[in-house]
């Protein structure tokens, strides 16, 4: 995973500008939100498109990975057409994955 940008959390972005950022990835990559708890950085979503301003972040269409009970089979479940962060976060560019890729 490689970093693009990190959120300080709702106001504390002073270097965010007001008109904000419009992350878009390129066809085979996609955008990875953590956050850290303690030591530990966990994936929190994923999504293809955020917009960030001084206030979150908000990813366009965002997804998880849903698995059966066996872990045999992985999917992509959206979850809203969009969802905004206020917390801190990171936004990481990943390559996309087999399971990433739902139906039209």
């Amino acid at each position: 995973m490689r970093r693009i940008f990190e959120f300080n959390g709702r106001g504390q972005n002073a270097e965010t500008p007001r008109s904000g950022y419009h992350i878009e990835c390129a066809s085979g990559r996609v955008l990875a939100i953590t956050e850290m708890f303690g030591q530990v950085e966990l994936i929190q979503g994923y999504c293809r498109e955020a917009v960030v301003d001084q206030w979150g972040v908000c990813c366009i269409y965002p997804f998880h990975r849903v698995s059966d009970v066996a872990c045999t089979r992985s999917w992509a479940q959206q979850d809203k057409e969009s969802l905004m962060i206020y917390r801190r976060v990171r936004v990481h560019l990943v390559e996309e994955e087999p399971w990433m890729q739902r139906p039209a």
